[in-house]
């Protein structure tokens, strides 16, 4: 559709939200709403979007969404027909066809978007709608027809007559117009004696008395909320939101053993015949790749995971897993680690700023704080990198094949060589040369051939 700009209005300031943050703000499966509608909006033609903002907001807003748009501020919040006259010197003679569309619609996916805009050019209309059929439409606009089913205007529900209050077709808060219409049209709308508004519903019972050809599509789904106007709409919409996600990776070859307990955000990505157990928590940015079992009961934060991974029980944040990893049960990785193929990190083990080699293992009860560790290293039970010395945060170092004992506590800075065996319960205040041992509190170290250095 290359005839097209859209307008994403976005200069409410959401007062029913109780909150101290823009409506548009709020997120839904760890994305804000507005980007959840640029998102959908994005790829249905190549127009500009144009979204239209409070000033009071712009800054927020223009930095969190990562698309090409124009914004267009707009001073006084006087409706939804003010804010799209904002932006009528960017509606050039070059595009046709004008979407607009609020910007808390999140729920209202692309296919239904794309829907309303085929009916539109389909039928070659000046104005077309989303109309849905609500068992319980209070609070919607409604769509009003003649005799003949034309449609002749939409009446915001304060304005309702008791007669009207029964009507259940509604305006779904998505529009497409002619653009050159519009710019002839939009500056007729008339002010609200009851709110000093201007609405953008008014463009339909011009368009009606001047003859011109109005539509409508309907939607058919089982989705009964369009705009989102309070934390319990937010909720509804979350739910909606999540669904569609959980129903994607689905479809897409994700085995997700309960969607009822499963929360996936939207910006995540797992791959085929990977398996997401109860009570399962995927947040941010997470990748995830083939095969690999996630839960039950484990919360992943913004974090790459590679293929054939297995994470029982555990918490894992802004980390990298490669290959073949194994975490948990009741294991956390704090940010900033890079766990290597066929690592295995047992129960009650904490990760911290560490870099963890090939095939290492750490089996149970241990904290590793900014740590490199080197390929099959092996560390016992209990053992503690001491990095933190009440001022300053310090670096450990084991390197490939040393075996580290049960309850040894390493004081960094330190670094301990190839092939080092540590006994248990030592306690290393020093560097460790490759193929030696260290043994006692503080450590004596011991050569390979068997004298104390």
């Amino acid at each position: 559709m290359d005839d097209w700009l859209t307008v994403i209005l976005a200069g409410g300031r959401g007062k029913r939200m109780q909150s101290s943050l823009p409506k548009v703000m709020h997120k839904i499966c760890g994305k804000e709403i507005i980007r959840h509608v640029v998102d959908n909006v994005s790829d249905l033609h190549t127009g500009s979007i144009i979204v239209v903002v409070s000033p009071d907001y712009l800054s927020q807003i223009n930095e969190i969404i990562d698309k090409d748009c124009i914004f267009v501020t707009q001073n006084n919040p006087l409706g939804t027909a003010h804010a799209l006259l904002q932006v009528k010197d960017n509606l050039t003679s070059d595009r046709k066809h004008l979407l607009v569309i609020y910007g808390d619609n999140a729920v209202d996916d692309r296919n239904l978007i794309n829907a309303v805009m085929k009916r539109h050019l389909d039928t070659d209309s000046d104005i077309t709608l989303l109309a849905k059929i609500l068992d319980n439409p209070k609070g919607y606009g409604r769509i009003i027809k003649n005799d003949s089913g034309d449609i002749v205007e939409v009446i915001e529900q304060r304005n309702l007559s008791v007669n009207q209050e029964t009507i259940k077709e509604v305006n779904g808060g998505i529009y497409c117009f002619r653009i050159d219409w519009l710019k002839n049209n939009l500056e007729k709308v008339y002010q609200s004696e009851i709110t000093k508004e201007f609405y953008l519903t008014d463009l339909v019972s011009i368009a009606y008395e001047q003859g011109r050809r109005i539509a409508s599509y309907l939607d058919s789904s089982a989705i009964e909320i369009m705009g989102i106007n309070n934390k319990l709409e937010l909720s509804i919409a979350e739910k909606v939101v999540q669904k569609r996600i959980l129903d994607n990776l689905m479809i897409e070859g994700v085995t997700i053993k309960d969607p009822n307990t499963t929360y996936i955000d939207s910006d995540v990505k797992v791959g085929k015949d990977s398996i997401v157990l109860p009570n399962t928590h995927i947040y941010g940015k997470s990748v995830f790749g083939e095969r690999s079992t996630i839960g039950p009961n484990s919360i992943i934060r913004d974090t790459k995971v590679g293929d054939d991974c297995k994470i029982i029980n555990s918490h894992i944040e802004n980390s990298e897993l490669k290959n073949d990893v194994s975490i948990g049960p009741f294991s956390h990785i704090r940010p900033d680690c890079v766990i290597h193929s066929n690592v295995y990190i047992g129960n009650y083990v904490e990760t911290k700023n560490s870099d963890i080699g090939e095939n290492t293992k750490i089996g149970h009860f241990g904290y590793i704080g900014d740590s490199k560790i080197g390929m099959n290293v092996n560390i016992g039970a209990g053992t503690i990198t001491c990095n933190y010395d009440g001022k300053d945060k310090h670096t450990t170092t084991i390197n490939d094949g040393s075996f580290i004992g049960s309850d040894t506590m390493l004081i960094a800075p330190v670094n301990i060589g190839q092939n080092v065996v540590t006994g248990a319960g030592s306690v290393i205040t020093s560097d460790i040369p490759d193929n030696s041992k260290a043994i006692g509190v503080p450590a004596r170290i011991i050569n390979i051939k068997g004298k104390q250095i």
